[in-house]
């Protein structure tokens, strides 16, 4: 019965993945141990140097990152560590963007390209702001939230300090 299942959904899926352009395409995995097909993101993946140019393309962000809103956030989580490192030193990128992440603003705050980069590593590798803040602005994140994220970043040495706890974090957790 599961095979028949697996044969369905990839028949079901053959024209449409042909039809699609070349860069479109997606690639299908079928997991054996759970019999279930997996959808694995673009055949060609972009280098991760090509899609970090390409962070500020990213329009739309769920509250909690979900996949499926914005083709060029998926690609970030369908990247995975390949483009951790670049999204650290964009992390320092104070350039004025719109905000493409669906949470509340704060007034006097202005959303940069550093931030979306931090929020989209924040989703990608599942962990929270707070651990690559200092002592003092970690305990305000406990009542303030992300706010405090915010505030801690907007001079350069308070971004440069969330820069290098991300950087000795990478450099403690990266696979080798």
């Amino acid at each position: 019965m599961i095979g028949r299942f697996t044969l369905v959904v990839a028949l079901a899926l053959m024209p449409a993945c042909s039809r699609a352009a070349p860069d479109q395409r997606t690639s299908i995995k079928v997991n054996a141990n759970a019999n279930v097909a997996v959808r694995t993101g673009n055949v060609e993946s972009e280098p991760p140097e090509l899609l970090c140019s390409r962070l500020t393309e990213i329009k739309a962000v769920t509250f909690r990152g979900e996949r499926g809103v914005d083709k060029t956030f998926d690609a970030f989580l369908d990247a995975g560590d390949a483009v951790v490192p670049c999204l650290i030193e964009r992390v320092m990128d104070s350039s004025k963007i719109k905000k493409p992440i669906q949470t509340p603003g704060y007034a006097g705050i202005e959303f940069r390209t550093g931030d979306l980069a931090f929020f989209v590593l924040l989703f990608m590798k599942q962990v929270t702001a707070d651990q690559f803040l200092p002592d003092g602005p970690k305990r305000d994140y406990e009542t303030e939230g992300s706010y405090t994220y915010y505030k801690f970043v907007q001079t350069r040495a308070g971004r440069k300090k969330v820069h290098d706890n991300l950087l000795s974090w990478y450099e403690r957790t990266r696979t080798k």
